[in-house]
């Protein structure tokens, strides 16, 4: 039974909108204390900056790519709004 802080934690989790009723607090909670399935995420030697600049060249992606169609789009004639 999880104390009254784990239950905050799990229920105002903020990716539980977009997971939905697919996450159970058990695989919550292994995610949390990294055990189970999720023993070998990739954590880093400096405090889990591993996964720190794969994510921020894919928000470059997306930003270079989000200029691409307003650029394209604009020139085609098409309104972005």
């Amino acid at each position: 039974m999880p104390n009254f802080l784990e239950y905050c934690s799990f229920v105002f989790f903020s990716s539980g909108c977009l997971v939905g009723p697919f996450l159970e607090y058990k695989h919550f909670k292994d995610w949390i204390e990294l055990n189970g399935a999720y023993e070998n995420l990739p954590r880093g030697k400096k405090g889990g900056f591993a996964t720190l600049y794969p994510a921020l060249e894919r928000l470059l992606h997306g930003f270079i790519f989000l200029i691409l169609f307003i650029t394209i789009s604009g020139v085609l004639g098409f309104s972005a709004s």
